[in-house]
């Protein structure tokens, strides 16, 4: 019987492996049953085509293993973006435990198009105040901890992750629940990187912690620890805090290599994520924005909900507005960070690429900005690509089948024009993207829709809160109408509706910053002040939860007699 899975036969290209190891020249990879059965020298003289198998041409091009992200907040519409530039395994690291491991199993069945799933459910050691509709579990004390960690792993997860408020005891008992099951540890942390790695936990998402343990007084890293926790409560409760790169700008260079000999000791893995937390300090974000535009314009990505569509419009904008005392902190910690992140390399440290992706930055697209910041950081080309690809696999234990490609391993590959060991732009030059065997469709599909649609939550992955700030004409008299209204603000969506004293009005959308209301004329039938708001669909972000309901602050149309 024939193979399911059929064959394929890659010839020429030059191998870069994801190992490290030199690139090989001029190969031949036989693939069979979804699996690598062979890796051989091309030879010279006529190819031999036969029945049945599927040939790609790879000369003058280069394969690499499928790529990885490893920070992943997975939602039902990312997965084709993720194919589509090469990524075809990620970790999600906070998510719906039933859910995502709907989507883990009916992924790997074939049923739901998009990459190779692992999970950890839920996060463990949020605030209260994410709880009600964030996946991050508050947790009461020790025993609390182990059970919840015991229920996620007998529900078969692949990973744990720990949030930013567990207690120190909260921490290691789950991470000793973890490693009696075998599972690795990734955590966001609030307290010291040193401490966590101590106590069991096995890569620093996003490189948090990292300042805390990075200065030599306990009483500076103590006021860096209730910083970060405040910076992490304003997202909420809007108060002004400490940016996260300032933190950052704070550490010492000499407590570097002590702190990267104890990561190094306990097999600790980094995940820098620049491409989200210091999207700012990269010369390109001009052009990023630019892409992202266009991306949006994609009319085979019609199915993004508008909030995906607002973050990228408007998030260049949102952070933007730095004082020049925060564009200090920016320079220096980034600074910082890269000597930092370099020298812990260059000692056989391991870095994981990810990109922490749930609204922005773009899925799939994410993980070829965050491979040019870590060469831009200091990486080479090959260390940048080993991030993408070995260190994950070897991180979440699959390292026999996945991450490099070798005989016997699954049948992830990556061909692209030109030669990423020289410009790793390059990697962005995508021929063909193989995943288990198959060659992947790359085009986007408006059709495209996820079986098991994701319940929406209210942190990050919503509609924005709309605010009001101009409205034109304010007045009008008694008996007018109908009247066209512009209304000026932002957070408007597509499906915003405007709001004439309760009722609601015919509303045209421009852009996320304009609105025009058509106010009829029996509106206007009698004279008085009126308020007026937009209010956009639910859900709304968490961060408006703390109002009554979704709708803007109120504009006033004032009616005068006639």
């Amino acid at each position: 019987m024939a193979d399911p899975k059929g064959s394929l036969v890659i010839r020429g290209g030059t191998l870069v492996d994801g190992s490290g190891a030199d690139p090989r020249r001029d190969v031949i990879i036989v693939v069979e049953g979804g699996r690598i059965k062979a890796l051989e020298e091309r030879k010279p003289g006529p190819q031999i085509e036969r029945e049945g198998v599927k040939f790609i041409d790879a000369a003058g091009k280069t394969i690499l293993p499928g790529l990885w992200d490893v920070h992943v907040h997975l939602l039902d519409w990312m997965g084709e973006l993720y194919l589509a530039h090469g990524v075809t395994s990620i970790l999600d690291a906070t998510n719906i435990l039933d859910w995502i491991l709907a989507q883990r199993d009916g992924t790997a069945g074939g049923h739901i198009r998009g990459p190779r799933i692992f999970a950890c459910g839920n996060a463990f050691g949020g605030h209260p105040i994410f709880s009600e509709d964030d996946p991050a579990q508050v947790l009461r004390g020790v025993e609390d901890a182990r059970r919840w960690v015991r229920h996620t792993i007998e529900a078969g997860v692949d990973a744990i992750k720990i949030w930013g408020f567990a207690k120190p005891d909260e921490m290691e008992a789950m991470c000793r629940e973890a490693r009696d099951a075998g599972l690795p540890v990734m955590a966001h942390l609030t307290t010291s990187a040193r401490d966590a790695v101590l106590a069991g936990v096995q890569c620093l998402a996003h490189c948090t912690g990292l300042p805390m343990a990075a200065v030599k007084e306990p009483a500076r890293a103590q006021w860096m620890v209730e910083r970060e926790r405040e910076r992490l409560m304003a997202i909420v409760t809007h108060k002004p805090a400490v940016t996260a790169w300032s933190l950052f700008a704070m550490m010492e260079e000499e407590t570097f290599d002590p702190l990267i000999e104890t990561f190094i000791r306990h097999d600790t893995f980094l995940e820098p994520d620049f491409v989200f937390r210091w999207a700012l300090a990269s010369p390109n974000r001009a052009k990023h924005e630019e892409e992202d535009k266009r991306l949006m314009e994609h009319p085979g990505l019609g199915y993004l909900p508008e909030y995906v569509r607002y973050g990228v419009d408007g998030a260049w904008e949102r952070y933007y507005h730095l004082s020049a005392e925060q564009r200090d902190e920016l320079a220096r910690g980034y600074e910082k960070f890269c000597s930092f992140l370099c020298r812990y390399v260059k000692a056989g440290g391991k870095v994981l690429v990810g990109s922490d992706t749930s609204t922005w930055p773009v899925p799939g697209v994410s993980i070829h900005r965050e491979l040019e910041f870590l060469v831009d950081a200091g990486l080479s080309p090959m260390q940048a690509l080993v991030a993408a690809t070995r260190h994950p696999a070897e991180f979440l234990r699959c390292a026999d089948k996945l991450g490099v490609i070798k005989p016997g391993g699954v049948a992830d590959l990556l061909i692209v024009d030109g030669d990423p060991l020289k410009d790793i732009g390059a990697a962005r030059n995508i021929s063909a993207v193989i995943k288990d065997g198959q060659v992947v469709d790359r085009t986007y599909h408006a059709e495209f829709a996820n079986p098991i649609p994701r319940p929406p939550i209210g942190l990050l992955h919503s509609n924005p809160v709309p605010h009001l700030t101009e409205l034109s004409p304010r007045a009008v008299t008694q008996g007018d109408g109908p009247i066209a209204v512009r209304v000026r603000g932002t957070g408007f969506i597509k499906q915003s509706i405007v709001e004439f004293d309760g009722t609601r009005v015919q509303t045209t959308f421009s852009d996320s910053e304009n609105l025009e209301a058509a106010i009829p004329r029996w509106l206007l039938a009698r004279a008085g002040t009126f308020p007026i708001w937009v209010t956009n669909p639910k859900p709304v972000r968490i961060t408006d939860y703390l109002h009554e309901d979704e709708r803007s602050n109120p504009g006033y149309l004032f009616v005068r007699f006639a």
